[in-house]
Order: C-alpha cells, then structure tokens, then sequence
C-alpha cells in the first residue's frame, strides 16, 4: 500500500510499472499537467486507487511501453483530467470528480477505452471522449447515475513537446472529442448531459448507444458512422434544447441507422428549433410514446424511399411542425399521431 503522500509541482507522485495488487490511498498532487498517478502500460493490473487527487493516466506512455492495463479500480478521486483510452480493459470509476483547474488551463478531461467500463456516481465538466482501442472484456460499457458538463469541441494542448511525441500523438484531435466511437455496445442509465452554448455536440460513431432515464440539455447527439449503428432513447428520458445551433437529433452519411426512440419527452424553444433532422442514408425510424413541445421535425422522402421504414405510433405533438415522408406503403406507418 501506498498512502498519505503529498506533493506540489512534482512529475509523477506514483508511477507504477509491470506492478499489481497494490492500493494507493489518501495521496494528493497539484501543479502537474503530466499526471501525479500513472501506469506506464506494461500491462499493469488489479490496482486500485481511492481518495486521491491530482491527474490521473492508465497506460499512457506510447507504444514502446505496451499500453496495456486491466481490472484498475478509481473511486472517490478528485482530478482536472483522467486518461485511460488505450488498451485499459475492466476499468471501474466511482465518485470520481473531473473539474475544470485554472492552474492547469482550465483543463477538465475524461477520456476512457470502452472494454468492460463502468462508470458510476462520476461527474465531468469540460470534455468526454470514449473510444475502443481493445476488446478483450466480456463486460458491458455502463454508466449510471453520472452528470457531464460539455463544452464545445476545444484544444486541450498541455504540453510543450513536439507533435509527434508519443504523449502528445496518444490524445484525440480536437475535432474528435467530447465524441463516443466503439464497436460495443454503451450503456447510459440516469445521466444528465448539460452544454455551456448553444454549439455543444455529442458525436456518436459508436456501433450502438443506449440512453435510458436519461436527460440531455443543449447537447445535439449527432449520428456520424461510416457503418450500421443503433441509438435507443427511451425509460422517459428527456431532451432539451434552448435555441440550439443544430437539431437535438441527427446524421450525417449515407449507413444504416435503426432508431427506436420512446417514452421519451423533446423540448424545444422557439418555433424554427429543431428537435430531429434525418435527411439522409437508409432508416429504420421507430418512435412510440413520445412527446414533441414546440419546434420542428424534418424527415426527407429520400432518407425513408425502402429499404428505410417509418413508424410513429402514440405519439404527441403540442404546438410542432412536421415535415414526414410523402410516399405511402407498409414502410410508412403513423398511428394515434397526429403529424
């Protein structure tokens, strides 16, 4: 065990190497931007750390060094940004607080490999990104009862090293975070999304995503796969949106989307907002109990022409414009809703 250490300004306040079994308790690290607790990723496995704080990277020192760790336990810690997105399999996270550090540029990071994560209790203010560099974990991707403040997309630079230093190449472009990407299925139960303006996105390349009871404010999910994917919203979750720049809900590209959307609430502001835009590939559009509050809806005939279907049953509309598809047949179907 390691516990009740103490340091300011310092590289590395643990670093752990090719180690296991080993807790690190009650230590603490401020004015570091390299990472106070780190595994080196020559498969570093079953540690677990708790009642920490300073920045926090899991197998993050290049390729040279394996990337590579497995069953990491991270409760009650309390860091501006926490690392573990390459080949990190079984991480656990819980009351782990992610929080904007002016002292660090204003940093506010998570970024995590989805292979058996779960994620519960945490909250974030600043950026998510979650990619899949591995596959190895028989678990699911679960995050439950979490909150995330987003930003808009941002440069989060922390170094001065060169470009293609393997600190700096192991970070996602700009372009690619607050972004989930993965080929498994991730799971969110009884989070809130929240945006600071009125540009926050959340892009989902992931294969299939689940938002259960969750609720999604000034956050506009849109759907950018180059292959099949998958989003269910549903247990009455609720989006929100207040004179947002894009729809709450849309795609890009010309793949497959299923959408199975319901019970859930959409609130918009405004007349021109857009609560879901598809104009675009094949879909599979189910939405059932679903209550639409002010706004627009836009759905092209040429993102519903077969082998797409459309069907809307139960559904309420409450001072919404509609644009639905024009063609008729068994792939377009509207019940109990008036559009």
């Amino acid at each position: 065990m390691i516990s009740d250490c103490t340091t300011s300004n310092a590289r590395h306040l643990n670093d752990l190497t090719a180690s296991s079994s080993c807790v690190v308790k009650n230590c603490h690290s401020n004015g570091d931007s390299s990472g106070a607790f780190v595994t080196h990723g020559q498969y570093e496995h079953d540690l677990h750390f708790t009642a920490n704080s300073g920045i926090l990277t899991l197998a993050n020192s290049g390729k040279a060094w394996g990337q590579s760790a497995a069953r990491i336990v991270i409760n009650q810690h309390r860091c501006s940004m926490l690392t573990a997105d390459t080949h990190v399999t079984d991480l656990t996270l819980t009351d782990v607080c992610i929080h904007r550090n002016a002292e660090q540029d204003n940093l506010g990071i998570l970024r995590l490999n989805c292979d058996g994560l779960t994620v519960q209790n945490c909250s974030v203010s600043g950026e998510l990104t979650l990619l899949q560099n591995s596959r190895r974990s028989i678990k699911m991707n679960v995050f439950e009862n979490c909150g995330f403040v987003l930003d808009p997309r941002h440069d989060s630079t922390i170094s001065n090293l060169a470009p293609d230093d393997p600190y700096i190449v192991s970070h996602p472009a700009a372009e690619a975070r607050n972004s989930i990407n993965g080929r498994s299925l991730v799971y969110f139960s009884h989070c809130q999304f929240k945006g600071t303006d009125k540009d926050v996105s959340l892009l989902i390349k992931n294969k299939e995503i689940n938002f259960n009871a969750c609720r999604l404010e000034n956050v506009s999910l849109i759907l950018t796969a180059e292959g099949p994917q998958k989003i269910v919203i549903n247990g009455d979750s609720t989006l929100a949106g207040d004179h947002m720049s894009r729809p709450l809900l849309s795609r890009t590209g010309d793949h497959a989307v299923t959408w199975r959307l319901g019970p859930l609430q959409s609130e918009v502001t405004g007349d021109e907002q857009l609560h879901i835009e598809v104009a675009s590939g094949i879909n599979h559009y189910q939405a059932h109990h679903v209550t639409f509050t002010h706004g627009r809806r836009l759905f092209s005939d040429k993102a519903f022409s077969r082998p797409s279907y459309f069907i809307e049953q139960n559904n309420i509309l409450i001072n919404t414009t509609s644009v639905v598809p024009a063609s008729t047949g068994p792939h377009i179907v509207v019940e109990n809703t008036e559009v």
